[in-house]
């Protein structure tokens, strides 16, 4: 497990359980309950994660919007993105997902991370690679609500993105306030 960073929520959107109330306390970070019991991120933040995924490009993958993640102190919004599970193909058609795509979605991705104040992790398996992308809570809450946040990162954020370097798109600049 990488202890730079710990998730929040998982994909489900529940608490992952690796940080609790206490730990938050020190950190001066605020955080809800739900059903009664210690839940990791406040109200309006919850607004923001969602058991729903968002097309990467033209990569045929999909970045999950259930997760958060603590990094550095800070609370951030963490799509991930899986590439090689099971049945995933090439950008060609033809096979497996391979390093050299994952790798080239993982520079797109971080280079846009980049420009609005985020972070890009990488983490490799046998079979499979994650890419775990921190997003400032700020950049979603910029926008009205959870549709809003989706729609601003399939038509801008990952937007153009490509596991083929060749028809990968210029980064387009990311207007954290546009309304969507």
């Amino acid at each position: 497990m990488n202890t730079d960073h710990f998730y929040l929520t998982n994909g489900c959107c529940e608490n992952a359980g690796f940080v609790g109330a206490r730990h938050m306390q020190r950190l001066g970070l605020d955080f809800g309950e739900h059903d009664g019991f210690f839940y990791p991120l406040t109200e309006s933040e919850a607004r923001y994660v969602a058991t729903d995924q968002v097309a990467i490009g033209d990569c045929g993958v999909d970045a999950w919007l259930g997760f958060s993640m603590l990094y550095r102190d800070r609370k951030w919004l963490a799509p991930v993105i899986e590439i090689g599970e099971p049945g995933a193909c090439s950008a060609d058609g033809d096979g497996p997902a391979s390093a050299a795509q994952a790798k080239q979605i993982y520079a797109q991705v971080t280079e846009r991370a980049d420009e609005v104040g985020g972070h890009a992790f990488m983490v490799e398996a046998a079979d499979r690679f994650w890419i775990e992308i921190m997003l400032p809570f700020e950049l979603a809450m910029a926008h009205d609500d959870f549709g809003g946040w989706k729609r601003f990162l399939e038509r801008e954020f990952f937007a153009g993105i490509s596991a083929d370097a060749r028809r990968a798109a210029a980064p387009v600049r990311p207007s954290a306030g546009a309304a969507a």
